[in-house]
């Protein structure tokens, strides 16, 4: 035999020069051999055709995946701008509304002072009355101060808001004692 592979025919000349050989019972034997092997060749190819097909929907599905995560992410960062600033507009507006108020207040507690200039004990309580209305202008300046901050300062800063919470009761409590 030559080192060379055959030529297709001549493989098929060989082939059958050797099945002149063979019993009939037997190269019906081959031929069903070979028959199923191109069967068993055609259903492997037809699975691995659908093995690729699902990988290929397997990619694309987790493309999506990662698609519909990232505008997630952005769908989160956006509420999250969003909600920082409904947190400033209101510290804005309490701001500005109590600070309005507040500063009335102190030019009536003002008046009210000097049309009382010549009675002390009613003097007394005007001072009174004077220091808690600063005291109250500088909580309103120190709530809007922390609202307006960053949202990291917020969350890191409950000593912060428990401090403000306890002002802010100081100052009602205040409110309450005083007469009239």
């Amino acid at each position: 035999m030559s080192s060379q592979s055959p030529s297709p025919s001549r493989w098929a000349a060989h082939r059958e020069q050797k099945d002149h050989r063979l019993a009939p019972d037997d190269r019906v034997g081959l031929l069903t051999d070979v028959t199923v092997r191109k069967h068993v060749v055609a259903k492997l190819r037809g699975h691995r055709n659908q093995v690729e097909l699902k990988a290929d929907e397997r990619k694309h599905t987790d493309l999506e995946l990662l698609e519909s995560r990232e505008q997630l992410r952005q769908l989160s960062a956006h509420m999250e701008a969003v909600r920082e600033e409904e947190r400033k507009h209101i510290a804005m507006e309490v701001h500005d509304e109590l600070s309005q108020m507040l500063t009335a207040l102190k030019m009536n507690v003002s008046l009210l002072g000097m049309q009382l200039a010549n009675d002390s004990a009613a003097m007394h309580k005007v001072d009174e009355m004077r220091a808690l209305v600063e005291k109250t202008i500088q909580i309103v300046r120190n709530v809007a101060r922390i609202c307006d901050r960053s949202e990291s300062v917020m969350t890191a800063g409950a000593s912060i808001r428990v401090r403000l919470v306890l002002d802010i009761r100081m100052a009602c409590k205040a409110w309450s004692n005083v007469p009239g």
